[in-house]
């Protein structure tokens, strides 16, 4: 490995394969219900490269599961019981009211044109 942070993409590639050996043997309920974790789960091993310094990657290399903190952190941070979460969807609710013209390219439901404006 040239630098800490190619050791932390090989170690969390390493868990993340162990990681996916496990998922294939669940059923696909459990699939759908570990969807954020896998989701999260891909986005860190992805995007390694890109997203730590050599001091970060450094401290994540301390623990013995660092996609595994990295992915409750990310899940987290979109736990849809988390008040922050809440208020956040709601804003983005909000703005995609205020900014509806974005949104033309989706396709209306049937009679959405007699709906008040």
């Amino acid at each position: 490995m040239s630098n800490v942070i190619d050791k932390l993409d090989a170690v969390i590639n390493v868990e993340y394969k162990n990681k996916y050996k496990e998922w294939l043997n669940l059923s696909h309920e459990e699939l759908i219900e570990k969807a954020d974790e896998i989701s999260a789960a891909r986005f860190v091993k992805d995007n390694i490269q890109d997203s730590f310094t050599e001091d970060e990657a450094e401290y994540l290399l301390q623990f013995k599961e660092p996609l595994e903190i990295l992915v409750d952190r990310i899940t987290a941070l979109n736990d849809p019981n988390n008040i922050a979460v809440k208020e956040q969807f709601s804003d983005m609710v909000s703005e995609m009211y205020d900014k509806k013209d974005e949104y033309s390219d989706y396709e209306l439901s049937e009679g959405a044109g007699m709906q008040m404006q």
